[in-house]
């Protein structure tokens, strides 16, 4: 078709209306729903933090549709939410003193919660939480387990158990996005959705289109270049087509204008280029991750990582743990994906064995100019960039940054720490008529 030319609950201080600063481009402080936070581990853990299932739910439907995917099963889906959200609870021993795993449940969530616990035949005296200062109730949520079974959130830390009380805790294991990711892509309760299933022609691009969903047009571009045995070396490039045919104005464009638009994209490869491709000249995109797999090789897949983490600015600070992880990528134990590769690496308390480099490291100070800028790195000196854009409360455009950095990184000159904060002023957006429409849905 185409020619040549990618659990841990805070006890008692979870509130509704909680804000939280979430630093993202261009984004200081937002109110936390599933539906506002970006699709990031960040994001994630913001939402968890709530412990609300329909805030979880939300947030679950987002990242569905990112993948052009769908709850086919709503009960099924409203089982799986709560193992991600927080609310997974269980009833310990009666007479238990504290929690024999996880933590106990807060307080707006306890009577609901201790409902869903009850014994099958158990019904309760008091339908309502019975909330106060006990000396003989456990802190915090419990059940009158020893009574009738009546919901009790006892606000006393020094309330100990008379015997007759069964503590509600929540499940000890915390999840991340990847866990959540991997988890959908499995279950048989998840569908594709129209991205993954529209026919490969205008009628479907149409369909398409009407969606206004970046997730559900990236799968229908990779499926368009795939018929036509293509493969993807830039996958940042490949999302920045797939958001110009995702926004408002995504119906008035065509199947015949994608179709010209990516035979010219210098980001697409026929498949016979890829042969012969190893884990140290793979495109970094999601088929590159995908061609390293198939060779089912430890040693290229470690490469390939390596050069994962080189392009973040990241480096291995334990060669033994990355080893551990290779076979899981490789193919020799699991194939997952690039995305799901790059939550892990970003996992600060889930990856110990990756380290910063000095563009994430280095002062922001002459000295720290100075050290990243003799790394002669694009990569270097970018997020450098953004960490000085960042301290100065500076929203910089992505293009106008990725100009920048080669004038500063060594790649065509370098100058000075000063003069870099006084590009990035420079650089400062001008308000426009549309600031604050709302962004494509993702």
């Amino acid at each position: 078709m185409f020619a040549r030319v990618a659990i841990s609950i805070s006890t008692f201080a979870v509130a509704a209306g909680l804000q939280h600063s979430l630093l993202g481009e261009g984004v200081s402080s937002i109110h936390v729903t599933g539906d506002s936070v970006p699709l990031s581990e960040e994001g994630f853990q913001h939402v968890a933090e709530l412990k609300s299932d329909k805030e979880m739910k939300a947030f679950t439907h987002r990242v569905l549709m990112s993948e052009a995917r769908y709850a086919a099963d709503q009960g099924r889906l409203n089982g799986f939410v709560p193992f991600y959200s927080g609310t997974q609870a269980h009833l310990t021993h009666k007479g238990a003193a504290h929690c024999d795993g996880g933590e106990t449940i807060p307080e707006r969530l306890c009577l609901e919660l201790a409902q869903r616990l009850l014994p099958a035949g158990a019904t309760q005296g008091r339908m309502t939480l019975q909330a106060g200062s006990y000396g003989s109730v456990p802190a915090g949520c419990s059940v009158q387990s020893g009574g009738d079974w009546a919901a009790h959130y006892n606000n006393n830390l020094d309330g100990h158990n008379n015997g007759g009380y069964s503590l509600v805790c929540s499940e000890p294991l915390k999840k991340t996005l990847a866990d959540m990711k991997l988890e959908l892509r499995r279950a048989s309760w998840v569908a594709d959705g129209i991205g993954r299933s529209a026919q490969l022609s205008e009628d479907g691009f149409q369909k398409v289109s009407q969606e206004r969903s970046v997730g559900h047009m990236r799968a229908y571009v990779r499926r368009l270049l795939e018929s036509a045995q293509l493969k993807i070396t830039d996958d940042k490039a490949l999302d920045t087509l797939v958001r110009v045919y995702s926004n408002n104005l995504a119906t008035q464009r065509s199947f015949a204008g994608l179709t010209q638009e990516l035979k010219l994209a210098s980001w697409v490869a026929p498949l016979g280029d890829w042969q012969g491709l190893s884990g140290a000249t793979a495109p970094i995109s999601e088929d590159g991750y995908q061609l390293v797999a198939r060779l089912r090789s430890n040693d290229e897949m470690k490469v390939f990582i390596q050069r994962v983490l080189a392009s973040e600015a990241r480096t291995v600070q334990d060669d033994a743990a990355l080893s551990g992880i290779v076979p899981f990528y490789s193919g020799v134990s699991a194939v997952q994906s690039l995305r799901f590769l790059q939550a892990e690496i970003r996992n600060k308390e889930g990856s110990p064995w990756v380290g910063l480099d000095v563009g994430r490291t280095a002062p922001l100070s002459e000295e720290g100019y100075v050290a990243v800028a003799g790394r002669r790195s694009n990569v270097q000196m970018k997020e450098f960039v953004r960490r000085v854009a960042s301290a100065n409360y500076m929203a910089v455009d992505t293009g106008a940054m990725n100009g920048l950095v080669p004038y500063h990184s060594g790649k065509i000159s370098t100058q000075n720490f000063d003069k870099l904060v006084h590009d990035l002023e420079q650089m400062k957006p001008q308000p426009s008529s549309d600031e604050g429409a709302d962004a494509p849905e993702e």
